[in-house]
């Protein structure tokens, strides 16, 4: 029983010294990172912000610079 109560404060602890890293981490990584996914299917200005669904992709597809920037030089 001693033990038990012992690995669960360590646990306690260990999740007590993560907490703020996993807490920025999520504020400044993980948050804006799924915003701008959301947001890369919206045409949006400061004016308007509409659904466009995969059309931002399809252009980006479409641009010669983009694709270009895939070649490789050695």
């Amino acid at each position: 029983m001693k033990v038990n109560k012992i690995r669960l404060r360590e646990s306690l602890i260990s999740y007590a010294f993560l907490a703020p890293i996993l807490f920025f981490f999520t504020i400044f990584v993980l948050a804006p990172m799924i915003m701008g996914f959301i947001t890369s299917f919206f045409d949006y200005s400061m004016t308007s912000f509409r659904f466009i669904g995969l059309d931002n992709y399809t252009r980006m597809f479409q641009d010669p610079i983009f694709l270009y920037s895939f070649k490789f030089k050695i």
